[in-house]
């Protein structure tokens, strides 16, 4: 029977029923067993080089695609990572998500993300049961509200998660330093010599905003454009004023740069992300889970063990150095000098 390759990696013989190919197909193609290209598609380290490359060819010349539900049941892994949003839209979740994406990628995990539409019990249950079904190896929160993180205690998930950007909430989390950055700011607009400090605070169910009224500042980017706004359509002079945010969202760094919003406060999302991949995967292979906070976040039942990571201050004067690793704030700030 003569086999022979159509298309998008079709395989047909005779009359036979076009199909996908198949890992068999492959180690036909490359004169090898199955169990060789197995070992390619794993990396295995005994393949020798032409043996291997013989095998990528033939997986090119076949555009073959590993089967991952299939090699799932075979090694009991998915390398998938689940994560569950607790909103949409707005410029941190969105960037969090593409950053676990990257890092997930670096490593040879994929992502599945779950939306929560709303915080009611069965919205989340919905979720992470979504996620379990998807046979995740490990969940990452994203949600900024508390009851989020007090539904997930009440259930059984038998899989290795993490809180990202939340805190106090009973679980192994990483996070920004909220209360070190709120008070960085505060301290840092008492110095310019202001006596009045004004600080308009987030939804009061919002982990880091509670997080963040232990300091004075607004509690984001989006809000600080908004005040800045409400100033000058109000005819008052917003060189007068000093608003500051955090999240280092692009529109407020243009207005840095335009010397309307004073400052915000950079934390680098892919020094979250990467920390938050190595927590799961100590998690996973039940080792002790890198922390360097034991005592600020204490929930009334117990002190949560957490890893911060400084934020930094962003003015005019220091974008340049603090966004040397993003280029797309980099350029906005190349652009407005």
């Amino acid at each position: 029977m003569n086999v022979h390759i159509e298309g998008e990696g079709r395989v047909t013989a005779g009359e036979e029923r076009t199909r996908t190919a198949s890992i068999r197909d492959v180690a036909r193609a490359a004169d090898v067993s199955y169990q060789t290209v197995s070992r390619v598609l794993n990396g295995h380290p005994s393949i020798r080089p032409a043996t291997k490359q013989r095998v990528l060819d033939a997986m090119a010349e076949l555009r073959y695609r590993p089967n991952q539900a299939a090699r799932a049941l075979v090694t009991s892994r998915s390398r998938t990572l689940g994560v569950v949003l607790g909103s949409r839209g707005e410029y941190g979740p969105t960037s969090s998500l593409a950053a676990l994406e990257d890092a997930a990628r670096e490593r040879g995990y994929w992502v599945n993300s779950a939306y929560l539409s709303d915080t009611r019990p069965e919205t989340i249950r919905a979720a992470v049961e979504h996620l379990r079904r998807q046979s995740v190896e490990g969940i990452i929160v994203h949600a900024p509200q508390v009851r989020v993180f007090d539904m997930l205690a009440e259930l059984d998930v038998d899989v290795a998660y993490v809180g990202l950007h939340s805190a106090e909430r009973g679980i192994a989390e990483i996070a920004d330093d909220q209360v070190h950055g709120a008070r960085m700011v505060t301290e840092h607009l008492i110095s310019l010599g202001h006596v009045e400090i004004l600080h308009v605070a987030g939804p009061q169910d919002w982990i880091e905003a509670e997080s963040r009224m232990r300091g004075v500042l607004s509690p984001n980017d989006t809000l600080a454009r908004a005040i800045i706004t409400s100033v000058k359509q109000a005819g008052k002079d917003i060189s007068t004023f000093t608003v500051t945010g955090q999240d280092s969202e692009v529109e407020s760094v243009k207005s840095i740069m335009a010397g309307e919003q004073y400052s915000t406060i950079n934390k680098d999302t892919s020094l979250l992300v990467e920390q938050t991949i190595k927590m799961i995967g100590q998690l996973q292979m039940g080792e002790e889970v890198d922390v360097n906070d034991t005592e600020q976040y204490d929930n009334g039942v117990k002190v949560v063990p957490a890893y911060l990571l400084p934020p930094v201050i962003v003015t005019k004067e220091n974008a340049a150095e603090a966004y040397a690793n993003n280029p797309t704030l980099l350029d906005i700030v190349e652009a407005a000098q």
